[in-house]
Parts: structure tokens; C-alpha cells; sequence
């Protein structure tokens, strides 16, 4: 579980015996027992989604990959959410910006591109009430109205470099209030 839950699991090493067999239970009521029920899964934590973040059906547009002459390559066809697709406004950036274009009869459907991505997010503000774990019971203050996308983007006419484009996504996404941009590379 990497660094999450290391100090934890170093806690659960301690309680193991030096002569063997299995460990000491951690005292009851405490967060280390909780994580020690979480681990030998004898609980189950459910997450529900609200129907809100759920991404729905998936829409195909097009956009023109890095790297590639325009005039001679087929643009590629790609996947992005309908939730994404009405919530663009929201989060400052269009999907001209982003180079994504309606589908239309030339594109193809490339079996191993995966787009470059703009994973934009509504950075909330601290609830009041705070919530429990529900793998280790720790409170913490959750973020209210933290939303995010995933949202496609390839070359523009004015953009052909993937840095040009990552940088004018940035200053377009920075323009907005109270929102976050990170990216992800894309693969041929």
C-alpha cells in the first residue's frame, strides 16, 4: 500500500511475535485496530459515487496527435466522458482549445494511441463537519464542491508542439478561480 498506510504497518510489525505464529491484535477502539480488521479483511469499506461523478456514456471525438504532420495523417478518433463534455464551461477551456473536434468521416480509430490528457480539478473548500475513515477511522475534513475531468487534447492550428499546448491549457485553466490542472503524456 506504499506510503499511505506505512507508518500503520510498520505499528502491525511490532505487534508480530520474535518466536512466530501470528500477531497480537492492537488494542481495541484504537485507528491501528481498525487498520489491522482492514488488512485481514474482515471489513469492507464501500465507497458510493453520487450519480453526479459517475462519467456516463463516452462520446468519440477527434483530434490531430504530437509529433505528427497534420496534412498528412488521419486524425485520431477518441474517447472523452459526456459528463465531461457538459461540464466543460465549468472548467474554464473549450474543446477547440484543447484541439478536439466533432467527429467526422476521415478519422480513424488507432488501437494503440492513447491521447494526451488534461485532468482539470475544481479545488473545494474545507467542510466544517469532519468525516471518519472508513479504513483506519482518522478524521479528516473533506473538500466540498472538488470536482474533476479528464478531458483529451491534441495539436491546434496555432499549437503543433506538446509543450506549446500544455502551457496555453495551463494559462487558460490558471485564468479560471479556484481550479487545478495536471497532464498526462500521450502514447503511440
Amino acid at each position: 500500500m506504499g506510503k499511505r498506510f506505512s507508518r500503520l504497518n510498520s505499528a502491525l510489525r511490532y505487534l508480530q511475535k520474535t518466536a512466530g505464529g501470528d500477531a497480537s491484535d492492537a488494542p481495541a477502539g484504537t485507528f491501528l485496530a481498525k487498520y489491522q480488521d482492514y488488512k485481514a479483511g474482515k471489513v469492507k469499506p464501500e465507497y458510493t459515487r453520487n450519480d453526479a461523478s459517475k462519467p456516463g456514456s463516452l462520446e468519440i471525438r477527434e483530434l490531430e496527435p504530437f509529433g505528427v504532420d497534420p496534412t498528412t495523417f488521419v486524425p485520431a478518433r477518441v474517447p472523452i466522458s459526456n459528463r465531461a463534455l457538459t461540464s466543460i464551461t465549468g472548467y474554464n477551456i473549450s474543446l477547440t482549445e484543447l484541439g478536439v473536434s466533432n467527429v467526422s468521416q476521415t478519422g480513424l480509430e488507432y488501437k494503440s494511441f492513447i491521447p494526451a490528457k488534461a485532468i482539470i480539478r475544481k479545488v473545494g473548500t474545507a467542510e466544517s463537519t469532519p468525516k471518519s475513515s472508513k479504513i483506519t477511522g482518522f478524521p479528516y475534513k473533506g473538500r466540498a464542491n472538488a470536482n474533476s475531468a479528464t478531458f483529451p487534447f491534441g495539436q491546434t492550428e496555432s499549437k503543433k508542439l506538446y509543450g506549446e499546448q500544455k502551457a496555453a491549457i495551463i494559462a487558460k485553466v490558471e485564468a479560471g478561480s479556484n481550479l487545478a490542472v495536471s497532464f498526462k503524456p500521450e502514447f503511440f
